[in-house]
């Protein structure tokens, strides 16, 4: 199995919980590749056969230019939200999200419901795995165990 995960993260702590799932995967003898969103190829090769999806949730959704350059990004232009509307795959892919986030009580908002919505109306599955997972505030750090918890998730979605 070859899995690309596909990374936001303007703080480190997205790319955290990524690197534990890369990491996990990859124990786990499936073939791993990794990018943020700015490089991330706008197809997917056909012998992918997981996307794992990972943004941090900005104003209760997806990062948008302004909430990036709010952030600090050098490259604020290309996110997550950019990305998926140019995405194009095939129909054998299966993809999850995952987002950071600093809460999870509904006025949070998620990033990654956001982008299950745009993924939507071309997606076959309407259902998308997704998680959240908590740091302490918004620079970080990652709340204790998010990383384990974010390896284990990753071994489920195989």
């Amino acid at each position: 199995m070859q899995t690309l995960i596909v990374v936001e993260s303007w703080f480190g702590n997205t790319r955290q919980i990524a690197d534990s799932m890369n990491e996990a995967l990859s124990t786990l003898g499936h073939h791993v590749d990794q990018c943020s969103a700015t490089e991330a190829p706008d197809q997917i090769p056909p012998e992918i056969d997981l996307l794992i999806i990972g943004t941090p949730t900005h104003s209760r959704g997806l990062s948008r230019t302004n909430t990036r350059r709010q952030a600090g990004a050098s490259d604020a232009e290309r996110g997550v939200r950019e990305w998926l509307s140019s995405l194009t795959f095939s129909e054998h892919l299966h993809i999850a999200f995952f987002t950071t986030v600093t809460s999870t009580s509904w006025f949070a908002g998620s990033a990654a419901k956001e982008g299950r919505k745009l993924l939507a109306r071309r997606y076959r599955q309407s259902d998308l795995p997704l998680e959240h997972f908590l740091v302490e505030s918004t620079k970080g750090p990652l709340r204790v165990g998010e990383s384990e918890r974010a390896a284990q998730w990753a071994a489920r979605l195989i």
